[in-house]
């Protein structure tokens, strides 16, 4: 029970507030010509109600996967190779896919990445919103229309009829993001994941974007599991956050964990790249590349990056230590750490 606690993020301070979802030793791979790529290697964490959770790391590190591998949206030839996704206490992976689907939009929600390939071009939006709400709730199609206008107006839309009526390629791209988020949030679902919500629009919607969504997450008591690149957007908006690398979680903590006492090289290391350019005009950049996913080395996968690399960093994969509350890390070098707070 200790162990899965360390490894959920549960702690003696938030145990008594059951999370929404707990996501348990997590992998999902993809069997290729090249052999097993694996995409998400053992990942575990839990959301809670009201709060953001954002899964941090480079492109290629398992985060859209992760997140998709919650809704069961892998397709062949990836798959769910083992774990736990628990919500409410019901292991999602055990359904069938006919009660998953029930769920998806109920309970579970995404906001996709690009809302353009989220909706069907040949129908308005209003067709799609009113189908989504007509599919999980026994309502009269003006029953429907009404509550798609009520929750258009939540995201601030102007012109509710006709946004409404209109075909996905006459909205802008911010107001089709707006469209997808009060689908996502129509039926009240308990969690709500956000795929890179604003990586396709301009710089100049993207705070309303994010404000709409830390409100809305407030406002629902939703729990939001927010998927990232950008730790701009995690300082404004994340209440915990989770760093990836090579498909494993290496570090999760508070905002103020992360940004003010990271542990995991890998999390300094893109700490110091939010501001890139050195004093001497050159950039700042992680040395290396990422592992090839389908012949992960032995050891930390950072290892072969990581200038505070240990001999046993290269030999064995290192255990996560709790630093303190809710903050752990997956470094050999915070063992000594870890042995100090527990008294071994």
């Amino acid at each position: 029970m200790v162990k899965n606690l360390k490894r959920s993020g549960l702690t003696k301070e938030n145990i008594n507030c059951a999370p929404v979802m707990e996501v348990v030793d997590l992998s999902t791979s993809f069997l290729t010509a090249a052999g097993e790529i694996k995409a998400v290697r053992e990942v575990s964490f839990s959301l809670f109600a009201g709060q953001v959770l954002a899964v941090v790391g480079e492109s290629g590190c398992g985060k859209s996967v992760t997140a998709r591998s919650l809704l069961r949206l892998i397709d062949p030839p990836g798959y769910i190779k083992n774990g736990w996704v628990l919500l409410n206490g019901v292991n999602l992976l055990n359904l069938t896919e006919g009660e998953m689907r029930r769920l998806r939009g109920t309970e579970i929600s995404m906001v996709f990445q690009d809302p353009m390939t989220s909706f069907d071009p040949v129908y308005t939006v209003g067709r799609q919103f009113t189908e989504a709400l007509m599919a999980h709730e026994k309502i009269s199609q003006q029953e429907a229309k009404q509550q798609a206008l009520q929750m258009l107006s939540k995201v601030s839309l102007q012109d509710l009829e006709r946004v409404f009526n209109s075909y996905p390629f006459q909205l802008s791209g911010g107001m089709r993001q707006r469209v997808m988020i009060a689908i996502a949030l129509a039926m009240k679902p308990k969690v709500l994941i956000a795929d890179e919500p604003t990586t396709a629009l301009d710089v100049t919607v993207q705070s309303g974007i994010l404000a709409e969504l830390k409100r809305l997450n407030k406002e629902t008591g939703s729990a939001l599991l927010l998927i990232t690149h950008d730790l701009g957007v995690v300082a404004e908006l994340a209440d915990r956050v989770a760093i990836m690398y090579a498909g494993r979680i290496v570090e999760i903590g508070s905002v103020y964990d992360i940004f003010d006492h990271a542990q995991h090289p890998y999390t300094r290391a893109l700490l110091t790249s939010i501001n890139p350019i050195q004093e001497d005009g050159g950039l700042t950049a992680i040395p290396g590349q990422p592992p090839d996913m389908a012949n992960v080395p032995p050891g930390c996968p950072f290892s072969p990056r990581c200038p505070e690399a240990l001999r046993q960093c290269r030999q064995k994969e290192p255990e996560q230590y709790i630093i303190a509350g809710e903050h752990w890390v997956s470094c050999w070098r915070a063992e000594s750490e870890e042995r100090k707070i527990s008294g071994a």
